[in-house]
């Protein structure tokens, strides 16, 4: 990078830093640090034995995530633990991740878009106040925040066609932050579409470590758990969590008929593997344009959405994975009403069916309390009401910005209109670097 690149990530950077932490004071003194969420008891054990998972150790983790997360959230848990109380701990650790991956975004971008420093700021912006990022960071210390990492590091090698390297960054993410790192996987495998030879070297090599890992704590599993008749006795393949909280496509399904979650697991799953692949083969179609930095970044943004569209688990933090490059993606009112606005929605339908269970099952924590209470004061709509129109805008907004996506990616057009505008003025393009770049 060029010194006013660094001098502007650097000054992004500490204002991302100086929001996200001011945010979880700000929480914190407000909830007088009252736990309003179940995670972070998982979290907290992760802190105390990183290698539970890997080991099949019940020690008070959630035994179906990564089996390195642990151990990721160890190097940052344990040294801030010995100043902070568990409140802001866990939030802690969520930011860390996310301030690890903002060099790695930002670089993304400036290699895929021709963008100016009005436009950079304009992005930077963005994200940083975008709800749909600091509530999952900031609010809720959530793990995407080590996805992002993953995928921002492996598209960054595939931009720079190094295929291989980031078929393997894909196989360590997914056994290390989030198993959705299968999905960039396949698309580094298949995006240069070189020779049926080498497809089959970067799949195998992107799938050791979790063939390997995962394989592991299968055995681990499966020599300390007897094999029940109603599972496997594998954590990860056995894991079937209760829908309704989602925010898929699949809970518009929960609400009008009797489904069982079982079916609709591998029913879901299917279906979001054909509907990712199907990008990959748009993408893959294009031959002719050459595979350019916006088009894998494009690619790899639009099979996850297609995936977080239709597979039955998705929560909203799921969308802090492709936030920056959606909103590098866009400009003017798309940018603003579609990315930092309607993708945020996932937090409303969060917040709606907690306040709903909390109101029938009874508000448990302090921290629950405060929000019921606060939801009851400032909105008259009853929460089912509007946990089902923010579900309906939430979808309406992947939709949108998938159509924009594979438009395109089948166009080859990258610049957008506002780039477009931009070539003629004297303004120096910070991640300029030939014409072909530019918004997706």
């Amino acid at each position: 990078m060029k010194r006013n690149q660094i001098q502007c990530m650097l000054w992004f950077w500490l204002l991302l830093a100086a929001s996200r932490f001011a945010a979880i004071f700000a929480l914190g003194q407000f909830l007088n640090g009252q736990h309003f969420t179940d995670d972070y008891r998982g979290v907290l054990a992760m802190v105390d034995s990183p290698m539970q998972i890997l080991l099949a150790r019940s020690e008070g983790g959630f035994a179906f995530w990564p089996p390195f997360f642990p151990v990721l959230v160890f190097l940052i848990g344990k040294p801030a633990g010995v100043v902070l109380s568990d409140f802001y701990l866990i939030r802690t650790i969520s930011v860390a991740f996310e301030l690890l991956a903002w060099p790695l975004v930002w670089l993304c971008v400036m290699r895929a878009f021709a963008m100016s420093t009005r436009q950079v700021s304009a992005f930077a912006f963005a994200y940083i106040l975008a709800p749909v990022a600091w509530m999952s960071t900031s609010v809720m210390g959530q793990d995407e925040s080590v996805a992002l990492l993953f995928i921002a590091g492996a598209t960054l090698l595939a931009m720079n066609k190094r295929w291989t390297l980031a078929a393997l960054a894909c196989g360590l993410g997914a056994v290390s932050a989030k198993v959705y790192l299968a999905i960039p996987l396949a698309a580094f495998v298949l995006l240069p579409w070189d020779s049926w030879l080498g497809m089959v070297k970067r799949a195998a090599i992107g799938l050791l470590p979790i063939v390997l890992v995962y394989g592991f704590v299968a055995v681990m599993q499966l020599l300390r758990v007897p094999v029940e008749t109603d599972g496997t006795g594998v954590a990860i393949l056995d894991f079937t969590p209760i829908g309704v909280h989602a925010v898929s496509g699949w809970v518009m399904v929960y609400k009008v008929f009797d489904v069982s979650m079982e079916h609709v697991k591998y029913i879901s799953a299917a279906v979001a593997f054909l509907a990712a692949m199907s990008v990959a083969a748009w993408s893959v179609m294009r031959r002719d344009i050459g595979v350019l930095p916006p088009r894998v970044l494009a690619t790899v943004t639009a099979m996850l959405l297609s995936v977080f569209l239709v597979f039955y688990h998705c929560d909203p933090e799921y969308y802090l994975m492709v936030a920056p490059f959606v909103i590098a993606a866009t400009s003017g009112w798309l940018r603003w009403i579609v990315c930092v606005g309607m993708l945020s929605l996932g937090y409303v339908v969060n917040i709606a069916y907690g306040v709903s269970y909390a109101k029938s099952h009874g508000a448990s924590k302090a921290g629950k309390s405060v929000f019921v209470d606060i939801y009851d004061r400032l909105v008259p709509i009853e929460p089912d009401v509007v946990h089902t129109l923010a579900l309906v805008g939430l979808l309406a907004a992947n939709l949108i910005l998938l159509g924009v996506l594979l438009r395109r990616l089948w166009s080859g057009r990258f610049e957008s209109e506002e780039t477009s505008r931009d070539q003629g003025d004297s303004t120096p393009k910070i991640g300029q670097e030939s014409p072909n770049r530019g918004r997706v």
